[in-house]
């Protein structure tokens, strides 16, 4: 749709060529078809960007932590300046120019840093990389070698590990292009109203790396499972770029799952979201699980296990289904969506049509003023 406005420049051209012909040249005909377009393209292509554009969330682990101590630097440089020297014949001030040495000490403040197991660099205070040195024993002395002023800064580095009770997991935003939640074909998810059923938004990063991954009540004693699948989402997201949520909705109809499938547009492509609904003992009332991978029988497989439990068990179900995903949880392919027409939006349509006919008239008056 957003392509018809190039109507426009071309029924200016042919007006302007039967009532100005002889007052235009190449380059002016040529400008007049070619600036609309361009606009048109920039349109085309920001619409696309904006509707296309979307967030998920990877996994892994601290692999190192850092402390970079403060120091400085003797920057040498010289600069110049132009001072009055006298007048010329005509009265006017004249200038010349001088040089002079504006060399300045440059500091460096300290600063503290994660380095994660995706290759993320993430700034952190001083307590978190005490804490983590602590946790690790381990604090190596590195002599940087700096070419410093008076105060050669080094660093201490502090060595992570994998091991279940001493891994720091992390948990990173990453953007991506997602034509499904742009489609308005097929793969169009209804709109819901998260209110009525108390959705979950996605859970964001706090204390610059953590994320809670089980949403719902905390009765269901969420704490020691969150840091469960923490460990398994730092292990399978460095492993395999898999992300697992679990959904609690209590004294909630299935209703409010299919929903949250809607309102989180599937979920995101390295995903996996098992939602349950439990009554106030915890007793298990239904389960619905969704994701883009590729392997159908692993939700299938995930649900039956939850729907076999008489009570919600978090650390069990968690402990059982890890293997389960790392086995066959198989990452949708979003390429495999590329051929989804993705449609500007009405207002985005009507600007670059009001845009193409302003750039249009315009460029044809001052060609045309240009030859008078």
């Amino acid at each position: 749709m957003i392509w018809f406005s190039m109507i426009i420049p071309f029924v200016v051209f042919i007006l302007v060529l039967i009532f100005f012909h002889h007052k235009l040249n190449f380059l002016e005909i040529g400008l007049m078809l070619a600036l609309p377009l361009i606009i048109v393209f920039i349109c085309k292509v920001s619409a696309e960007y904006v509707q296309t554009k979307d967030k998920e969330f990877w996994g892994g682990w601290v692999k190192s932590a850092e402390y970079y101590e403060d120091w400085n630097e003797y920057i040498h440089q010289t600069c110049t300046r132009s001072y009055p020297c006298g007048s010329d014949s005509k009265g006017n001030t004249q200038y010349c120019t001088e040089t002079y040495d504006c060399s300045y000490v440059q500091y460096h403040p300290e600063y503290w840093q994660v380095n994660g197991s995706n290759g993320e660099e993430i700034e952190v205070g001083k307590n978190k990389f005490e804490e983590l040195a602590k946790r690790w024993n381990s604090r190596k002395f590195v002599d940087m070698k700096r070419r410093h002023y008076t105060n050669d800064g080094d660093k201490y580095v502090a060595n992570g590990t994998v091991e279940r009770s001493l891994i720091e997991p992390i948990t990173v935003e990453h953007s991506w292009t997602n034509r499904v939640q742009a489609s308005r074909s097929v793969f169009k998810f209804p709109e819901v109203d998260p209110k009525k059923y108390g959705l979950f938004e996605y859970p964001s990063i706090t204390d610059w790396y953590r994320q809670k991954m089980i949403l719902g009540d905390e009765s269901t004693g969420t704490f020691k499972a969150n840091s469960d699948l923490a460990y398994w989402n730092a292990m399978l997201g460095a492993k395999k770029r898999l992300r697992c949520y679990i959904l609690i909705f209590k004294d909630k109809p299935i209703e409010s799952a299919i929903e949250q499938q809607s309102y989180w547009q599937g979920g995101n492509k390295n995903e996996f979201i098992v939602s349950v609904g439990v009554d106030k003992d915890l007793s298990v009332k239904w389960c619905h699980v969704f994701s883009w991978s590729e392997r159908e029988g692993l939700k299938v497989d995930v649900k039956d296990y939850v729907l076999s439990m008489k009570k919600l068990d978090l650390e069990k179900l968690i402990e059982w289904m890890a293997p389960q995903l790392d086995t066959w949880f198989v990452k949708k392919n979003f390429r495999d969506f590329d051929y989804l027409q993705v449609d500007p939006p009405g207002w985005m349509i009507g600007l670059t049509f009001f845009l193409t006919a302003l750039c249009s008239v315009v460029t044809a008056v001052v060609s045309v003023k240009n030859e008078a």
